[in-house]
């Protein structure tokens, strides 16, 4: 039993290493803006997230990680970020 408890803790540090996971703690501060309808701070910090790992601008990707709600509110940031995206050129 403790081989497995082993196995689990390093197959959970490889994934937490992965650099599609170090934009967490950016993504999740863009997640608080959006829900606090922080607009302008919500898209800066989801921009800096996607920049280097797009795959946080799937909300079926974050949802395996996040809360259902932190996958909506990528939806939204997503669509309104393409919107601004648009707007601007």
């Amino acid at each position: 039993m403790q081989l497995r408890g082993s196995n689990c803790n390093n197959i959970r540090s490889k994934l937490l290493s992965r650099s599609s996971l170090r934009p967490l703690p950016v993504m999740g501060r863009a997640i608080a803006h959006r829900q606090a309808h922080q607009t302008d701070d919500a898209l800066k910090d989801f921009e800096s997230a996607t920049k280097s790992s797009p795959e946080w601008r799937t909300p079926r990707w974050v949802t395996a990680l996040l809360p259902l709600s932190a996958g909506q509110s990528v939806a939204e940031m997503d669509t309104e970020w393409q919107e601004r995206q648009v707007a601007h050129h």
